[in-house]
């Protein structure tokens, strides 16, 4: 895991070593910022900090090809500044993420409640 000054340019040039299939780049520059290279080519920003519960944590911010390194450095900031007022910036992910999809509803909810009513439920299936 080596930390460099990352530049525009070198994350642009940055690839994976052939024997890896990862490689991460700690930025100098802006503490917790990392670009990780994948051995198929891609690219991300991760930040990694330690959470309220002290444990180090790593949260994806952006596609490296999608954003520059200045504005992935920026939005970083803000991140690490929400972390230390006590605000979770991530929030927001881990809750669409709870939220269930159409057939887990079904299954699991709507299914259940009109098998205990209704004696055609099986065409509603």
């Amino acid at each position: 895991m080596p930390k460099i000054l990352l530049k525009q340019a070198a994350v642009d040039k940055l690839s994976c070593p052939m024997n890896k299939s990862k490689a991460d780049y700690f930025d100098t520059k802006m503490p917790g910022l990392l670009l990780k290279t994948l051995s198929s080519g891609k690219k991300t920003y991760y930040l990694r900090y330690r959470d309220i519960h002290n444990k180090t944590t790593e949260r994806k911010i952006a596609d490296a090809t999608v954003i520059k390194l200045a504005d992935a450095r920026e939005l970083a900031q803000k991140k690490l500044t929400q972390i230390a007022m006590g605000e979770d910036p991530f929030k927001a992910q881990k809750l669409l993420k709870d939220v269930p999809t159409v057939r887990e509803f079904v299954e699991q909810s709507y299914m259940p409640y009109i098998k205990s009513y209704k004696r055609s439920w099986t065409t509603d299936w």
